[in-house]
């Protein structure tokens, strides 16, 4: 079964545009935007502000402009056959993408981002690809005279494009693009700067209909008319004098702005429709299609002529618009998804971090780019992919109307899951549940694809539109218990954990989740229900993927499944040797207080009047015992894995970097990670065991901190002099242990850490505590973690804080 997306043809475009609009429209509709931007000049409503920022916040999300920055350290790029550094490429970094701390931009730092001081020009010397390099600053004189309309300077976002045609177009992926996107493409280089600026900014964001009015890009493009014009003329754009229908187009409107035009067309609103855009424009669009008379053709006349004056009053509301053509659009975004190698759509901006870094807002770490040639071997192979994140976007979008509408709901959930929950859910259902053979299909030919191609790593096959679904799949699996639909639910895992290829790291909930549901069935048979369920414990021991995290419970379904089915003691299986050593508890009080806020974590007093976490009731429990200390969870050791393996993290390994704006290589949370690295991990593992550790955080962190160069899993706010301090009283032989166990896979082991890192410096003595409140039991990650701990005798603690007196204190946050 193979997926295709529509193909761009140009053709299409230009009969429909030569169809639709002739030459007297086009000269009416630049005399009208010329007009427009001459004369008119409305003030923006109150709500009109706010809707014009939310745009701008979208399509800049975590942009934020500093004037003095260290200047960006540069970042080689190599062939990925010679594997030697050909040039430098000039980059920066962005925040975290999977974790994700959106914060919204203000419109002052849009306009920093776009008039920045400096903006590079990379050159790439890397799979063939070269481009001309150049540095230029915008002085004051040069926004002056683009503010005059005099020059306009090429602009951050039109000189990243250029870069991405290039070296998409020269770097070997010409072949992933039609005859048709490719001459929008060559039509693209034929626009003007200001014509370019817009279709790219436009791009960026949602594509609907935008005002003319609100696209303020700081004079850039400095003529906006003709910027327009142009887009039209080529098909790239359409204008208001395309618009058709009416619901969508009003949909665009603010609520004064509806109510003003049913107010001027009579439409009657009553009070409480007036509070709600949907009902306003419920009631238009009834008035639109309401006839009076009695002859069908005379009503449907009657209707086009009230649609037609209605939408008249609109345009003059709104003034010039534009939209992108479709086509276009998804073509330009096809484009990005080769370049910047996306792997999801959800609330994403594909060059948000190449902005960031050409207007040297954030700094990238310094590696060699890699750039594969043969991440799609076909076109098709590259539609398929695009169209996996379609539909796992669509998935989402599914899911995250379900929880939202389950919110609203709260003290009456279970009568609204079976009147409404259910059908969202099953909607969500629908979406994975036809593509189950696309699926399998895809993962057979991913298969196959190994085969030939052994050495193909782990970051390639996460381009794979098997691993795309692979990873909807996952997410279905909670979704199926939810509807309590575990025949089906079992069906899934299987085809789960039949495959190797994607999200290995994950096979042991795979098996704990099968194991379960096999328990779970009933009927008469319970007694091979037992002995598959048993068979499927012993698979999962067995699996050397199965996260040891997993082990302890699976150790004692084991037991229990071999006692109940009568198995003899001498045949049963002995664990005995893997029982986790006693660990030491402590018992403290603390005051628990009423709080008034969102967040129910601080629940706890310290100091009379202010409020804590228990954590932090622990953390001033062992300060008094003469310990220093931090809560972190895993923020401690993470750091210092990072400082210590910066250079191993970011070595030139093929296919673990493939642009300029990663904030670690693709393969880091894949065992293939410790697999194509092992002779330096394990090199650097021996010099941290010999005490030459020390040397290398300072140098890492003096370095690195001053620059706060943008890494995920790594704290720059941590004080160095704390960190050498808890590197030294760890002691050099733990150090090493636990730095391996992240290399081999730091995916599964940062969860679970202890939550306090506490040490004294002067008796070299490191304790790490996790900290349990109330009703909190220790989970499977962290009894592991304290065990691996304890059997290298680093000292660790579980701190249990009962509440003494529940007061009658009452903060507020």
């Amino acid at each position: 079964m193979h997926i295709s997306l529509k193909e761009n043809t140009m053709e299409e475009v230009n009969k429909k545009k030569t169809n639709e609009i002739d030459t007297k429209n086009k000269e009416k509709t630049q005399s009208m935007i010329s007009s427009f931007f001459a004369s008119q000049k409305k003030e923006f409503t109150k709500e009109e502000e706010e809707e014009e920022q939310s745009a701008l916040a979208e399509e800049s999300k975590a942009m934020t402009m500093t004037d003095t920055r260290v200047p960006m350290p540069t970042t080689d790029i190599c062939d990925p056959e010679n594997n030697t550094a050909t040039d430098d490429f000039s980059s920066k970094v962005e925040s975290e993408l999977i974790s994700e701390s959106d914060t919204s931009t203000t419109k002052d730092s849009v306009d920093a981002i776009e008039h920045g001081k400096e903006k590079t020009t990379h050159s790439i010397s890397c799979v063939e690809v070269k481009a001309s390099t150049s540095t230029s600053t915008s002085t004051s004189a040069d926004i002056d005279a683009e503010n005059d309309g005099s020059t306009v300077p090429t602009a951050v976002y039109t000189e990243e494009m250029d870069l991405i045609l290039e070296t998409v177009m020269n770097g070997g992926e010409k072949h992933l693009f039609s005859e048709a996107e490719i001459e929008i493409f060559n039509t693209y280089q034929g626009l003007s700067v200001n014509a370019k600026h817009l279709i790219v900014r436009l791009c960026l964001r949602v594509n609907a209909w935008h005002r003319a009015s609100k696209l303020k890009y700081h004079d850039n493009p400095s003529d906006l008319s003709q910027a327009i014009g142009q887009l039209c003329d080529v098909g790239f754009a359409y204008n208001e004098n395309y618009i058709s229908d009416n619901k969508e187009f009003i949909s665009y409107l603010t609520i004064p702005e509806l109510v003003s035009l049913a107010k001027k067309h009579q439409i009657p609103l009553c009070s409480e429709d007036k509070q709600l855009k949907s009902r306003i424009i419920n009631a238009i669009e009834a008035h639109l299609t309401s006839t009076t008379t009695m002859d069908s053709y005379c009503g449907i006349v009657k209707d086009q002529q009230k649609k037609a004056g209605f939408l008249k009053s609109v345009i003059e509301q709104t003034g010039p618009c534009v939209r992108i053509n479709q086509e276009t659009y998804e073509c330009f975004h096809r484009l990005m998804t080769v370049y910047y190698r996306i792997t999801h759509l959800k609330g994403y901006n594909p060059m948000q971090n190449a902005i960031l870094g050409r207007t040297n807002t954030h700094v990238f770490p310094k590696y060699k780019i890699c750039r594969s040639k043969s991440i799609w071997n076909s076109r098709d192979d590259f539609l398929d992919y695009i169209e996996a994140l379609r539909i796992y976007s669509l998935f989402q979008n599914q899911r995250e109307l379900f929880s939202k509408e389950k919110r609203k709901c709260q003290k009456t959930v279970k009568n609204w899951m079976r009147e409404h929950g259910n059908i969202l859910l099953l909607d969500a259902w629908k979406t994975c549940y036809e593509r189950i053979e696309l699926w399998e299909h895809l993962i057979s030919k991913a298969k196959e694809k190994q085969m030939k191609m052994p050495d193909r790593t782990h970051a390639m096959s996460r381009f794979d539109a098997a691993s795309v679904y692979t990873h909807m799949f996952i997410s279905a699996i909670k979704l199926l218990s939810t509807m309590k639909m575990p025949s089906v639910e079992l069906q899934i895992i299987d085809i789960l954990l039949d495959q190797n290829l994607y999200y290995t790291s994950m096979r042991g909930y795979f098996h704990e989740r099968r194991i379960l549901l096999m328990l779970s069935q009933k009927g008469p048979n319970k007694k091979i229900h037992n002995k598959n369920a048993l068979a499927a414990c012993i698979s999962a021991i067995q699996d050397r993927h199965t996260h040891q995290k997993y082990h302890r419970k699976i150790h004692k379904k084991i037991n229990d499944l071999e006692i109940e089915l009568g198995i003899s003691w001498y045949e049963r299986h002995d664990f005995s040797h893997l029982k986790q050593k006693p660990i030491e508890k402590n018992y403290i009080s603390g005051k628990k207080i009423k709080a008034v806020s969102s967040n129910k974590r601080l629940s706890w007093c310290v100091k009379e009047g202010e409020v804590c976490t228990v954590e932090e009731v622990a953390l001033d429990n062992y300060h008094k015992q003469g310990y220093k200390g931090i809560y972190s969870e895993n923020t401690i050791l993470t750091t210092l894995f990072m400082l210590l393996f910066w250079d191993i993290i970011f070595a030139p390994i093929p296919g673990a970097f493939e642009t300029a704006y990663q904030k670690l290589p693709l393969d880091f949370y894949s065992e293939v990670f410790y697999i194509s690295r092992c002779d330096m991990i394990n090199q650097r593992v021996e010099e941290i065991s010999q005490g030459q550790h020390l040397g290398l955080i300072t140098e890492v962190f003096e370095r690195e901190k001053l620059l706060e160069t943008a890494c995920i899993e790594i704290n720059w706010n941590l004080e160095p002099q704390d960190m050498l301090e808890i590197a030294e009283s760890i002691g050099s032989s733990g150090l090493a242990y636990i730095c391996k166990l992240m290399a081999e896979d730091f995916r599964n082991h940062k969860m679970g850490m202890p939550d306090l890192c506490c040490w004294n410096y002067e008796e070299k003595t490191c304790l790490f505590v996790e900290v349990k409140g109330p009703n909190d039991f220790l989970s499977d990650a962290q009894k592991v973690w304290l065990d691996l701990l304890t059997t290298q005798e680093i000292p660790v603690e579980v701190c249990y804080v009962r509440a003494s007196t529940q007061t009658d204190i009452t903060a507020s946050i």
